[in-house]
């Protein structure tokens, strides 16, 4: 394997679960990051920014536009399937590359508690690891940190834009609704 400097490229765009960034490799169809939720394509810029360590000083482009193509979809409630989208996880330790190839085998409308998800991923009493690991997911919905929930159903946390509420908005879409949560009195004790 030879080192070579990577072309990211980005693609911004909006679906019915905000304004969507991408971005990945230039040359090929691998994705490095994506953000979603946000109210103005700037905000997706900062926030790439911020997640990934660039600036990005040259015009949006429609990188990838079939898995644009797929992400709307999927904000408007199709079923989709990313499990073939190729994922950057370079830099990532042995324990969270087993954690995100685990997750990605959670299918659309299933959940997996965070123990359950640190057994299939080989390590069972590393629960609170997997949670930190999904903090810091920088790929969600393509790795479905979303579907990942406390023990007894309940919703756990979330650290995309709209927080809680849109992680149950991101279930709901998929046709789970066992999840005990009340967003309201969780939103009280956050603040």
């Amino acid at each position: 394997m030879t080192d070579r400097a990577v072309r990211s490229a980005l693609s911004v765009f909006s679906t019915s679960l905000g304004w969507v960034g991408l971005m990945g490799d230039g040359d090929r169809d691998r994705v490095f990051a994506l953000t979603f939720g946000h109210s103005t394509p700037v905000q997706v810029r900062l926030h790439l920014e911020s997640i990934a360590g660039l600036r990005f000083d040259v015009p949006d482009a429609d990188w990838s536009p079939d898995l644009r193509e797929r992400l709307q979809a999927y904000a408007l409630g199709a079923v989709v399937d990313f499990s073939d989208v190729e994922v950057d996880i370079r830099g990532l330790t042995t324990f969270r590359k087993n954690v995100v190839q685990a997750l990605r085998e959670v299918g659309y409308g299933q959940t997996v508690s965070y123990s359950e998800l640190a057994a299939l991923a080989g390590s069972p009493k590393a629960a609170r690891a997997v949670g930190t690991a999904m903090s810091s997911n920088r790929v969600p919905i393509i790795v479905p940190c979303h579907r990942v929930v406390a023990e007894g159903h309940k919703l756990g946390g979330f650290s995309a834009p709209s927080g809680l509420s849109m992680k149950q908005r991101l279930l709901e879409l998929e046709g789970v609704t066992d999840i005990r949560f009340n967003l309201r009195k969780a939103e009280q004790t956050l603040h």
